[in-house]
C-alpha cells in the first residue's frame, strides 16, 4: 500500500498563522481523564497511541476570524491535533474518542505506518447537562492510506488552506 501524503505535508497545506501554533504534547492520562472512557476504550487509547500533539489553536486572535455562536453551539476555536498511532491500533474508535473529550470543535490528523486520516465533528451544548458539549452527528473522516490520483490529492491539499476558507465565523 503506498501512502498518499505524509503528515508534514498536511500541516503545511493548512497554513495556519505562527501565531496560532501551540507545539504541545498532550498526555495520554489527560485524554483518559477528560473522556471518560471504558475499560476497553483506555485500552485503546493506551495501547494504540504513540502520541498526541496539540499543533495550533484557530481563535478570532490568532487568525482574523470571528467566533460562531447560536443557541446549540460557541465555536470559540478550532483545535487542530495530531495523533500518531501504534500499527494495530483502533484508529476510528480512537479518533471518536479524542473528539469527544475535547472541548473544541478539532481538526484530527491520525497518521501510522499506514497513512493518514483526518476527522471532523460538529458539537454543540448537551441538553442535560449545563457547560458540557457533545458530539452532533457523525464523525467526518476521510482516510488517506491508498494511493490516489495526485491532482486528487493536491486539489485536497490547496482546498483546507486557512487562506482559501470563508472568513465570517469559525
Amino acid at each position: 500500500m503506498t501512502v498518499s501524503f505524509d503528515l508534514s505535508r498536511l500541516v503545511a497545506a493548512l497554513g495556519f498563522p505562527e501565531g496560532a501554533a501551540v507545539n504541545q504534547r498532550i498526555p495520554k492520562k489527560m485524554l483518559i481523564e477528560t473522556g471518560m472512557p471504558t475499560a476497553a476504550d483506555k485500552r485503546a487509547i493506551t495501547d494504540g497511541i504513540d502520541d498526541i500533539q496539540w499543533l495550533a489553536a484557530l481563535k478570532p486572535v490568532t487568525v482574523g476570524i470571528p467566533a460562531y455562536q447560536d443557541e446549540a453551539r460557541d465555536y470559540l476555536e478550532i483545535a487542530i491535533l495530531s495523533l500518531n498511532l501504534r500499527p494495530d491500533a483502533k484508529a476510528s474508535r480512537i479518533a471518536e474518542l479524542v473528539h469527544r473529550a475535547v472541548p473544541y470543535p478539532t481538526f484530527l490528523m491520525a497518521y501510522s505506518s499506514s497513512g493518514v486520516c483526518i476527522s471532523l465533528a460538529h458539537k454543540r451544548w448537551a441538553q442535560n447537562e449545563a457547560g458540557k458539549v457533545v458530539l452532533e452527528g457523525e464523525i467526518t473522516q476521510i482516510d488517506l492510506t491508498e494511493t490516489h490520483v495526485p491532482l486528487v490529492v493536491q486539489t485536497l491539499l490547496d482546498a483546507l488552506a486557512l487562506a482559501t476558507q470563508p472568513r465570517a465565523h469559525l
